[in-house]
């Protein structure tokens, strides 16, 4: 069960963010950041075991054979004790300009993120550190490009390391998802300068989704197939 909690206090930070760029005129540009920010007030999750008749809802929602003293897994968000989180990234563009002939329309563009963050969240009173949830420690994007004033494609690769999805319960501390790699492609066709065509195809390599409970013990919850989603389009400028 879980409920919400009207006395939350609104999040207040001091953070510090620093980075070194270099542009190469209209070819492209290098990217060096860091950033820290230090959470003094940070919402967390409390979930503590109390019977039904504490959690305050009526007794109606009780289904049959079951009665206030019932013992549920109860979860609500609380003031935390604050939070930290800090990383730095790495981001480059660049035209290959350079090549011969028709291979200077091409390009490539990433970017890579290291991020570390956590905060307390209780279970029956007790306090686990755990990562800030949807935070994965890695993540990496990369693009290979061709543009030309008539048509162009994009071919992407996104990566995420594991992150905490939410609290856990029933004995199991934290929720999370496993690491993912997920490939999209685009490609567009300029008929005229108003009319262009485009197609759209995400998620190629089919990439599951697998979420676990316990960080340590990796309790198998859900494992899903969204499936490849291929979309065509057009749009007409006037």
């Amino acid at each position: 069960m879980s409920a919400g909690n009207p006395y939350l206090a609104p999040y207040t930070a001091d953070s510090v963010e620093a980075s070194l760029e270099y542009y190469d005129g209209t070819r492209g540009f290098v990217a060096l950041g860091a950033f820290y920010k230090n959470m003094k007030s940070f919402v967390t999750t409390e979930t503590a075991q109390i019977p039904y008749g504490e959690t305050g809802y009526p007794l109606s929602l009780l289904e049959d054979g079951l009665d206030p003293s019932t013992v549920f897994n109860f979860t609500r968000p609380i003031n935390g004790p604050g939070a930290s989180i800090q990383g730095i990234e790495v981001a480059a563009r660049r035209n290959f300009d350079f090549l011969p002939g028709a291979l200077g329309n091409l390009g490539a563009q990433g970017n890579i993120t290291y991020a570390d963050g956590s905060s307390d969240v209780l279970y029956s009173g007790v306090a686990y550190h755990l990562p800030l949830t949807d935070l994965s420690k890695w993540s990496v994007n990369g693009t290979l490009y061709y543009d030309t004033p008539q048509f162009g494609a994009r071919a992407s690769v996104a990566y995420r390391s594991r992150y905490r999805g939410g609290s856990g319960g029933n004995g199991n501390i934290g929720e999370y998802f496993t690491p993912s790699t997920v490939f999209d492609a685009t490609a567009y066709y300029n008929v005229t300068p108003a009319l262009q065509l485009r197609v759209e195809g995400l998620n190629l390599s089919d990439e599951r989704i697998i979420q676990y409970a316990d960080g340590d013990a990796r309790r198998l919850m859900t494992s899903t197939i969204s499936g490849r989603t291929i979309t065509f389009g057009a749009s007409l400028r006037f």
